[in-house]
């Protein structure tokens, strides 16, 4: 024993130390290791379809160094479904899975295979990268999105998957129809899609900055003001919606503003909105093609939109609501969509419509240079915020604002005559005829009766009508306008009188400047009648506006040229003077003040109306004449817009307003309600004498005859002594 200890400690002195490891080695012993456990990772038993689970950190590792996924919101989005895609499908979150992508480990489970022996023509990571063109995420990444989220639910191609996705950016009418299952139908919706802004995801690259951001949103629709009118029940509100919904999918930093009549009613916009985006149990088909875009239910603040993939962050929710009663004004936004802004309660008077058309200036403010401004409405009244926004679109010379209107119904060419309750179904083309059918429709004509159908023709027809029905109501029959046509033989003698009434937009869409000539003379009873000889209308610039007056002043010779006082007033009498030198004619021109009495055009209108029907408005047979009954019978007391125009009857009105040639004079002895009275038994009157005529034929047209000449007169007109020498000694006075 002591002998082998001796032995022990002998070879324990004389054994070789150690060796101390420099950094150098042991780096080289780390990356050694490292490339093992690597190689160990991706062959054998970590491998397999039912390998084990991966931790969260090697899933990490696995997508973004294999598959390519840089996006972190991305990434995130990846994990979260690859989670439900494996509790769904009885997967294991393992290697494979996340190399392979889901469906082809479904497909590994199937064949009891793994997925290198199956016949797949390439592992996901040897996908081509690149950008794709309207995405703001590599392919890689819309390759895993496509895996994860929507391949497993659906038998579609990576293309088909992209053509989806261009469809949720661009097109609300299929989005809502193929996507999200809304009863969306070619005609309005269809239709619809076409007017509203046209948004393209072409231009916003990946990473996009702020000034990128700027330039893209200049770029596209040139038209920045839209404002859709449209029937109730028809779903213009639901379809805005789905436009919101392609917009803040083509651009993730985009801000929306929007505004509603009430806070509650902004409320449940945006939580309609909202409901969009978020995902409930397995999710919609939206879902499943944007789930980058889209957040959970309880995410933020259930009154706005936040679109969690807005890398810039600008300050502001994406969605955000206000409204009309509301005295903030808000954020500002690169959309603002009013969605019916007003109603009957906030239009009853001219100071409640003036307060909304005020506040609508106002948020309107908050629009970023180059952004959009849409509204859908229905009208309440003639004068309320949306026939101001008619009235200005029709304006607009630079074409940069424009409108639609869609009534329930459009009633045919061959039914135009027809009262409301005459029309039948024949009659009329629906506007939504799955929905706002012909009975339903006929349930509202009868359920609005009771106010005279002015509900009805407001809110499903887009009428702008007034408060009360009675307030103004025009009617020019064809029947009396055909009978009050004389030739131009039987026009009688008198003064000529020309008026103008200027238009002062070129646009294509905007009033025309009109010109009448109208001989005026009294008849048998000495009352001022007119008789229309001549109207033209058409859209003149100041220049060519003065040569024409200057050349019918030489043909009609007028007592007085009749002008509205207006912004350009000047300058036209300035040209009308140099140019009347020119061709030595000096035009009697008076400038008429306007009136700033409520409705006053329409009154003056209306009292042309009564001149009609009492048979002192006569209209010398000529080319006019079909173009001025035309726009004298569509009147109806609404508001001057595209489809009715009031140019004709207004230049017309002019004369008989400044040369006070009313139906009946108002008696000063008597109250105004006795004149009033007075005035309505005249017009019951001049509708039976009307019916009348229409019914026997008739002419109540008298001329004043001419006054018989005195002795003077016979003994210096030497016509007399010519009638002298001709006439029977009988015949001689």
């Amino acid at each position: 024993m002591e002998d082998s200890q001796k032995d022990a400690l002998v070879s324990s002195e004389t054994a070789p130390k150690k060796k101390q490891s420099t950094p150098e080695s042991r780096e080289r012993v780390k990356l050694a290791v490292r490339e093992h456990r690597k190689r160990k990772k991706s062959s054998g038993e970590n491998i397999k379809f039912n390998g084990p689970e991966l931790t969260k950190k090697d899933k990490i590792q696995i997508l973004t160094e294999e598959r390519g996924i840089k996006n972190s919101r991305v990434l995130e989005v990846c994990l979260e479904l690859a989670s439900l895609a494996t509790q769904n499908l009885k997967l294991v979150e393992n290697q494979h899975l996340f190399r392979y992508g889901v469906v082809k480990t479904r497909l590994a489970y199937e064949k009891d295979e793994n997925a290198s022996e199956l016949d797949i023509p390439e592992v996901l990571g040897e996908l081509a990268d690149g950008n794709v063109v309207g995405e703001l995420i590599s392919k890689k990444e819309l390759y895993a999105l496509y895996d994860f989220s929507f391949a497993w639910r659906e038998e579609a191609s990576f293309a088909e998957f992209l053509r989806l996705r261009r469809i949720c950016k661009t097109d609300a009418f299929l989005l809502g129809r193929d996507i999200l299952g809304d009863d969306f139908h070619e005609k309005p919706h269809g239709v619809w899609r076409d007017f509203f802004p046209k948004l393209s995801p072409v231009g916003l690259n990946p990473g996009y900055s702020l000034e990128d951001l700027k330039r893209w949103l200049g770029a596209q629709d040139p038209v920045k003001t839209f404002n859709l009118i449209a029937s109730r029940s028809a779903y213009k509100s639901w379809f805005a919606r789905r436009w919101m919904v392609t917009a803040v999918c083509c651009c993730p930093s985009l801000k929306i503003l929007l505004c509603t009549e009430t806070r509650p009613l902004a409320r449940d916009f945006v939580r309609h909105l909202r409901g969009t985006f978020e995902v409930h149990g397995e999710g919609t088909r939206f879902n499943w093609l944007m789930p980058e875009m889209c957040i959970k239910p309880d995410d933020g603040s259930s009154l706005i939109l936040e679109n969690p993939f807005d890398h810039l962050k600008l300050i502001g929710a994406t969605v955000e609501a206000t409204a009309m009663d509301v005295s903030s004004a808000g954020r500002r936004c690169h959309c603002l969509h009013y969605d019916d802004p007003v109603s009957n309660l906030t239009t009853a008077n001219e100071i409640q419509r003036q307060a909304s058309i005020d506040k609508h200036d106002l948020l309107n403010k908050l629009v970023e240079p180059g952004g959009y401004i849409t509204m859908c409405s229905t009208p309440w009244h003639m004068e309320d915020l949306t026939a101001a926004l008619v009235t200005r679109a029709d304006e607009t010379e630079d074409g940069s604002a424009k409108y639609r209107i869609d009534p329930a119904w459009t009633v045919k060419v061959d039914a135009k005559h027809k009262e409301l309750t005459q029309l039948v179904e024949e009659d009329v083309e629906l506007l939504f005829p799955s929905r706002l059918s012909w009975k339903f429709l006929q349930k509202e004509v009868r359920a609005s009766k009771s106010n005279g159908y002015r509900f009805f023709r407001m809110q499903n027809l887009c009428e702008f009508l007034p408060t009360d029905l009675n307030e103004i109501k025009l009617h020019f029959d064809p029947d009396v306008l055909t009978r009050a046509c004389i030739p131009q033989s039987a026009v009688p003698a008198g003064d000529n009188i020309i008026s103008v009434d200027v238009a002062y937009s070129m646009s294509a869409r905007a009033d025309l400047t009109s010109i009448g000539i109208v001989r005026m003379h009294e008849n048998s009873a000495n009352e001022k009648c007119m008789c229309v000889l001549d109207i033209e209308a058409d859209r003149l610039r100041g220049s060519e506006l003065a040569h024409r007056l200057v050349m019918l002043t030489r043909q009609y010779n007028p007592k007085v040229v009749l002008i509205e006082q207006g912004p350009t007033s000047d300058s036209l009498r300035t040209q009308i003077n140099l140019i009347g030198a020119k061709y030595e004619c000096s035009v009697p021109v008076y400038f008429v003040q306007p009136s700033n009495v409520k409705n006053a055009k329409f009154l003056r209108i209306k009292e042309l109306e009564l001149l009609l029907s009492v048979g002192r408005l006569k209209f010398a047979s000529s080319a006019y004449v079909d173009a001025l009954f035309a726009e004298l019978q569509k009147l109806d007391g609404a508001v001057s817009s595209g489809r009715k125009k009031d140019d004709r009857a207004d230049c017309l009105s002019q004369i008989a307003t400044t040369f006070r040639i009313y139906a009946a004079t108002p008696n000063k002895n008597k109250t105004p309600a006795e004149n009033e009275d007075e005035m309505e038994k005249m017009r019951k009157q001049a509708e039976k004498r009307a019916q009348y005529e229409r019914t026997f034929g008739g002419q109540n047209y008298q001329p004043k005859a001419p006054d018989a000449p005195t002795l003077q007169q016979k003994s210096t007109d030497p016509r007399w002594a010519t009638a002298l020498k001709i006439l029977p000694p009988g015949f001689r006075l």
